[in-house]
C-alpha cells in the first residue's frame, strides 16, 4: 500500500474541518468542495466528505446515506503524545466528551469524544513517547572480544565494531550486527566484508529504501541489469523497487556499510538473472519468498571480528 484515506461522511464540511483542524493542530492537505483531507500522525489521511456528495454515489446501495437525519457512524482512534490537550481542544471546538481517560482492557489510556456529526473520536495517550523527555537508560553490556563494551539489552550504547557480533557465510561473506542488545525497529544497519567476486546476498528488489557506503577496498553493484564499479567512499542510493546486489571486487576484501528501512511490510522479489548468475547471486526461480530463493544456502556461523584489520589491507 502506498497511501490510505479514512473517510468520514459529515453533514457540514466546514464545521467538520474546523473541528479536526483544532484536534490535529494543522491545516488540511486537501480542501476542495466535496473533500477535506488531513494527514494523520503516524501515516495515513483522514477525509471528510459531505453527506450530499456521497449520497449520489452510494444512495441505491446504502439508502441511509440519503437520510439527512442520520449518518453512518464510525470511530477515529488516534494515538497522540498530547492526548490530554487534544481532548481539551476537541471539546472547545464543539465536540461532546463521552468518557474520560481511563486505562482500557487492551492496556492503553483512552478518552472518548463525539465530533459534531456524532462520529466517535478516541484519543489514546502514547506511553513511552520518545519526545516526552523520559530517561532512556544505558544498555547493559558485557566485555567484548576487543575489551570494550558489547550491549546485551535495550537502551543507548557506544560500542566498537571489533566488540560487536560477527558472522561468516561461505557464500555471502562476513557481516557484523550493531544489534547486539535489541533489534532496531526503524532501520537495519551492518558492515559487510566481501572477498573479490563474492556477493553480499541474492539479486533482489524490495519496497523499502536502502543505502550502501564503501568504507574500504573496491566493489561492484549489479543494478537493474547494469554493472557499476564502486571505490572507497562511493555511496549507492537504492530507492524502493531497484533490483540490485553488491559484489566484492579488486585485489582484496572490501567493507561496505549497509542501511535499510524497516518501517513497512518489506515486500521482496528475487528474479532469475543471467548477469547476477555469473557471480552466484541469482535465484534459481522467480520468487517473492526468501526461503525459496535461498534454498540450499548454508547458515552463517559466529566468527572472530575482522575489524579493523580489513581496513589495513
Amino acid at each position: 500500500m502506498t497511501d490510505g484515506i479514512f473517510i468520514l461522511y459529515v453533514a457540514d464540511q466546514d464545521r467538520a474541518k474546523a473541528f479536526y483542524g483544532a484536534v490535529l493542530q494543522g491545516p488540511p492537505r486537501t480542501d476542495v468542495p466535496g473533500m477535506t483531507e488531513f494527514p494523520l500522525p503516524g501515516g495515513g489521511n483522514l477525509g471528510l466528505m459531505p453527506q450530499s456528495s456521497i449520497g449520489p454515489i452510494l444512495g441505491e446501495a446504502l439508502p441511509e446515506v440519503l437520510d439527512e437525519r442520520t449518518l453512518p457512524k464510525a470511530e477515529v482512534y488516534l494515538r497522540l503524545g498530547d492526548a490530554e490537550a487534544a481532548l481539551e481542544r476537541a471539546v472547545a471546538a464543539g465536540g461532546r466528551a463521552l468518557l474520560p481517560f481511563e486505562r482500557r482492557s487492551w492496556g492503553e489510556r483512552v478518552a472518548y469524544v463525539a465530533d459534531p456529526d456524532g462520529q466517535v473520536l478516541a484519543l489514546a495517550t502514547v506511553e513511552g513517547d520518545p519526545m516526552a523527555g523520559h530517561a532512556v537508560p544505558e544498555a547493559p553490556s558485557e566485555v567484548g572480544p576487543a575489551g570494550g563494551p558489547r550491549p546485551t539489552g535495550p537502551g543507548w550504547y557506544i560500542a566498537n565494531l571489533a566488540d560487536l557480533p560477527w558472522t561468516k557465510n561461505p557464500r555471502f561473506g562476513t557481516a557484523n550486527s550493531f544489534e547486539a542488545g535489541e533489534r532496531f525497529t526503524g532501520f537495519g544497519l551492518h558492515v559487510h566484508v566481501l572477498e573479490p567476486g563474492q556477493p553480499a546476498c541474492l539479486y533482489h528488489r524490495e519496497d523499502l529504501q536502502e543505502g550502501f557506503l564503501v568504507l574500504s577496498g573496491a566493489a561492484r553493484v549489479l543494478v537493474d541489469g547494469q554493472d557499476r564499479s564502486l571505490s572507497r567512499w562511493d555511496y549507492f542510493h537504492c530507492p524502493p523497487g531497484v533490483t540490485h546486489v553488491l559484489v566484492g571486487a579488486g585485489e582484496g576484501p572490501c567493507s561496505i556499510l549497509m542501511i535499510g528501512r524497516r518501517d513497512g511490510a518489506r515486500r521482496l522479489f528475487y528474479p532469475v538473472d543471467d548477469l547476477a548468475g555469473t557471480v552466484g547471486a541469482s535465484s534459481a526461480i522467480d520468487t517473492p519468498a526468501p526461503p525459496e530463493a535461498y534454498v540450499g544456502t548454508p547458515p552463517s556461523e559466529p566468527c572472530d571480528s575482522p575489524w579493523p584489520k580489513v581496513l589495513e589491507e
